[in-house]
């Protein structure tokens, strides 16, 4: 792939104490910084830090002229380039792509319950998840969190749903995981590591682009 992104700021520390973090990215391989707004962060400032710890990172806002997706899996992302390429097929598609370097299973799937059961309630989520096809899946979930009882709301979240959103195992496991999105039309993954019993920033080495 031509190009290889990572979202900051990374977990577990002060944006303000990213610097040595961010610049080891380019010497990483990585090409691209995105960001997102969550957490106590807004979603310009990292990338204004970053273009200036590390110019040669190819910032989202210079490109543009595409589509980024994201809380979607693999096979999703078959459907869903048909329509961002109908404004031409030259549009880029960037896929945020949640990705956990553990290879424990339980753990991953235990924790990631969690951010599934936030995001996926949100009505927008729902009804992308419904026109997927995972509406089935999910039922349960949302049936639960419509009664208001959140903790049989995240009980209710099948393991293959968690396996089709999150990208997780060994480093090998998910670099082979995030190559299907590719594979399947993302021009740019844009990876962005769950803290699941993993230290970001060894992920970001783990998960560096091979030549």
């Amino acid at each position: 792939m031509k190009r290889y992104g990572m979202t900051i700021p990374l977990d577990g520390v002060p944006l303000a104490q990213q610097r040595e973090w961010i610049q080891e990215l380019e010497a990483l391989g990585y090409t691209d910084a995105w960001s997102a707004e969550a957490g106590g962060y807004d979603g310009l400032t990292p990338l204004a830090l970053a273009s200036t710890w590390a110019p040669r990172l190819r910032l989202a806002g210079r490109v543009g002229d595409g589509a980024i997706i994201n809380w979607l899996s693999a096979d999703d992302v078959k459907k869903v380039v048909p329509f961002v390429r109908e404004g031409g097929p030259n549009k880029e598609i960037v896929a945020r792509i949640f990705v956990a370097p553990n290879p424990n299973k339980e753990q991953v799937r235990g924790m990631a319950k969690f951010a599934i059961a936030a995001y996926l309630n949100v009505p927008v989520y729902a009804a992308f998840h419904e026109w997927l096809g995972r509406g089935p899946k999910l039922a349960g979930m949302w049936d639960a969190w419509k009664r208001g009882d959140r903790k049989a709301a995240v009980a209710a979240i099948p393991d293959e749903v968690v396996d089709e959103l999150i990208v997780h195992g060994s480093p090998d496991e998910c670099r082979a995981h995030i190559q299907r999105y590719v594979d399947a039309g993302v021009d740019t993954p844009a990876l962005a590591i769950l803290p699941l019993g993993v230290d970001a920033r060894q992920a970001t080495r783990d998960l560096a682009p091979k030549n």
